[in-house]
Parts: C-alpha cells; structure tokens; sequence
C-alpha cells in the first residue's frame, strides 16, 4: 500500500504531541484531528518535566553566558508551545482544521510544483539531520560544560530542544502548506475561464488570506523566539570557531579534540542553512501573493468581479509578518547573520586578552 500524504499528516502530529505542542492528533481513517484524553494527561506531565527542566539548567548553569542564555531562549518558546497548547480558543486546532479540509476537499490530486516539493525535501532532510546531531554528536559537546549529573543535563537538553525543534518544524509545515494552496489556486485561476468556477477559487482564496493572517498570530511570540535562539547558537558557535582559527595554540583549542572542532563548524554551517530555508518558502509566499496580483491584474473577463477581490487582497499583509514589526523574509537572514557576526567579534574583543593565555 502506498504511503500517502494523510499518513504522513497523522504521523507529523503524532511527533508534534510528543513533544508536547498540542493534546489533538490526526486520525488517519476519518481524516480529522481528534483530542483525547490521554493525550491532554501526557502534555501536563511532558509540560511540568519541562519547566523542571529549564529550571534545572538554568540553575546550574548560570555561570556559563553561552547555555544560560540558550535555556533562556528555549524559555521563551516553550512558554509559547504551552500557551498555544493550552488556550482555551485552540486557535491553532482551528488552523489545522481548515488547512486539512482544505486538503481534503480542494486540493487532493494537485501538484505542489517542483519548487514547493524541493523545499520540503530539503527542510526534512535537515531537520533529520539537526534530530541525529542533537541526539547522537551534542551529548559529547556538553561534556565539556557538564559539572554533575550528566545524564540528567543530557536528559534536559533532549527534552527542551525537541520542543524547540517540533515547533520549527510545525511552523515550516503550517506555512508550506498555505503556501501549497496559493499555488494551486493560481494555477487554477490563470486557466479559469468560466465565473462560477472563478468566484468559487476567490472565496477559497479568501479563506487561505485568512488562515495565512491568523497563522501569523498563532506563531508570532515563538517566531521571535526561534529567530532569535537561530541567533544566539550562530554567535555562540561563531564565537568558537574564530577562537580556533584565530587562536590555535590558546589553552581553549587544547582542550578540543579534532572531531569536536568538525562538530562545531558543521553545526554553525547547517543552522545558517537551516534558518535560509524557513526564510527562503516565507520569500515563496510573498512571490505568491504578487503572482496572483499580476494574474488578476492580466485577467480581460469579469473585471467587477476581479476588483472586488483585489481590494480585499490589499487587506491582508503581504509578508509574513511577527508582531506585526518583523517581516520574516530573507533579508531577515542576511540581518540576523550580519548581526550575530558583529556580536561576535565584540565578543572577542572583550575575551582576547584572556584567550590568548
């Protein structure tokens, strides 16, 4: 039997409950997401170890600027998972289920296009890749920064991080999926022909603004927050890797193997990629979006029609947006690595001397 993209919906929610994001699954047979019991039971526990967690680490060490201030990121977004996962709208239940409808009645049997397919692949792929690093290479990084009970820093760490990881990689499928619809109406709409089936594509359209914007809402606070962990573990890692190749006979590089030196660049490289990609499909929704303003701009039939939904495109924001001041594009990548280089360097600079002992 085929794998098909409804077994791949239920086992993506089933991850995403795992780490405690939400308390609903999909089910498979009924095509619809489902909360149960045991499920809301699991998100207090995995919610209340978490907070242990956190404060645990934070704890600990508090010592150390690079963890303390990584610990006081992930703060941020598990206090964002908790509170989507909890509040009493369940706006993002909301969300899914009219993107699953939506699927289900309008866009099964359509293409999602080269591009769309592309990016998908490749978020999966790193995301797998980022899932082994943390599990199986950055235990033995922590080792270095480890003071006691190791096992349980490792333990923390697992727990905390996967829930920054599910939610990157919720948000990327939320995303690519309004960004899958958008597509496909405008390959519909640049062929229509007749009105009926054009009025029934805008009311579509229009209801793909509107989940776009609420979607925006949803992950707003931990869109910041993930930006700014992204951030963060570029400065950190940044940091380490100019002390190695600018420093390589200080007393920080003696204690670094030559394997952990590989980890450390490997993983400031695959972070830059990762953070490009999520950028580069919100790009794609902004080339959407002006893709179907120069369709209805070409359009010669029904133009009453056509206006209307025009001015109710202008409406809704063109970009992804968070908190309504940060436009999560790519020239937000390009910032946010500028920016992380120059803390870098001033992080350096206030080191050098003790570095070089």
């Amino acid at each position: 039997m085929a794998f098909d993209k409804f077994q791949l919906y239920g086992l993506l929610s089933w991850f995403m409950v795992l780490n405690g994001l939400h308390h609903f699954y999909f089910n498979v047979k009924s095509q619809s997401l489902i909360t149960y019991g045991l499920i809301k039971f699991y998100c207090c526990i995995h919610h209340a170890l978490s907070v242990l967690a956190l404060g645990r680490m934070i704890y600990v060490y508090h010592d150390n600027p690079s963890i303390c201030v990584s610990f006081l990121i992930i703060a941020g977004v598990m206090a964002s998972c908790i509170r989507k996962c909890w509040e009493r709208k369940m706006s993002l239940k909301r969300i899914m289920v009219k993107l699953v409808f939506l699927e289900k009645h309008e866009f099964t049997g359509f293409k999602s296009g080269p591009k769309l397919r592309l990016r998908c692949y490749m978020k999966s792929l790193f995301v797998a890749i980022t899932f082994i690093r943390i599990h199986f290479f950055y235990p033995t990084y922590m080792k270095r920064f480890s003071k006691d009970l190791y096992i349980l820093d490792i333990c923390s760490y697992w727990l905390l991080y996967n829930m920054l990881l599910a939610e990157v990689f919720a948000y990327y499928c939320v995303l690519w999926q309004t960004c899958r619809g958008f597509y496909i109406l405008n390959l519909q709409l640049s062929v229509s022909r007749r009105k009926k089936q054009l009025l029934k594509l805008l009311q579509i359209y229009g209801q793909l603004l509107k989940l776009s914007t609420q979607m925006n809402k949803v992950y707003e606070y931990s869109g910041v927050f993930l930006c700014a962990s992204k951030c963060w573990y570029q400065i950190a890692f940044g940091y380490e890797i100019f002390v190695i190749l600018a420093l390589p006979k200080s007393s920080f590089n003696a204690k670094l193997t030559m394997a952990m030196k590989v980890f450390i660049i490997l993983t400031f490289i695959l972070d830059a990629i990762n953070l490009y990609l999520a950028t580069d499909l919100a790009d794609e929704f902004n080339k959407l979006r002006e893709q179907t303003r120069r369709i209805l701009r070409e359009s010669r039939q029904f133009n009453r029609l056509v206006s209307i939904f025009s001015l109710q495109l202008c409406l809704y924001p063109e970009r992804v947006m968070f908190l309504n001041a940060f436009a999560f594009d790519r020239r937000l990548t390009f910032t946010l690595l500028t920016k992380s280089l120059l803390f870098t360097i001033c992080w350096l600079q206030g080191d050098y001397a003790k570095l070089k002992e």
